[in-house]
């Protein structure tokens, strides 16, 4: 069984980004190792197309299919999204799961507003996409506990493994 990751970068939504070279990286660890935490991977083969894209380029996507005119810094594309999603997820997902659009100059501001590291930032976006692809979300209060707790043990796991 396999994780197989798929990841695209405009290179001008990088283009003033620190470790730009190495987001790829990251993102593909991050989603390896939430959908790992997930079953996948040992228990069945998943695949997932990441996008590493620019402010203009998500706010075309967000407008287009969240009906929001504005940059945001992930969007997430589930193939399960349907009238049972999530309920049926878990139970039949493998294989291609979705896709996820991470914008590098909205994290890399997010990051900054709030003082936290840029790579760690794109993780947890990568992260938080991947929850959502596999029917996480955080409207109510005990979904969001659920999804964030799920977002800071695979953070853990990846930035205490790399700092070992």
């Amino acid at each position: 069984m396999s994780i197989d990751i798929d990841i695209a970068t405009d290179p001008s939504a990088i283009a003033n980004c620190p470790r730009a070279s190495t987001l790829a990286d990251t993102v593909e660890q991050a989603v390896k190792t939430i959908l790992a935490a997930e079953g996948f991977g040992s228990e069945r083969n998943a695949s997932v197309s990441v996008l590493i894209t620019d402010d203009e380029k998500i706010r075309s996507l967000n407008r287009l299919y969240a009906h929001e005119d504005r940059p945001t810094d992930v969007l997430s594309f589930s193939v399960l999204e349907g009238p049972n999603f999530p309920s049926q997820a878990f139970a039949t997902i493998g294989g291609f799961i979705g896709d996820i659009i991470i914008c590098a100059p909205y994290a890399y501001l997010q990051a900054t507003r709030n003082g936290r590291d840029f790579e760690r930032e794109v993780a947890l976006l990568a992260i938080h996409g991947a929850l959502h692809l596999l029917g996480y979300d955080h409207a109510e209060s005990e979904e969001r506990r659920i999804m964030f707790s799920k977002t800071d043990d695979a953070l853990a796991a990846i930035y205490h493994r790399n700092s070992a």
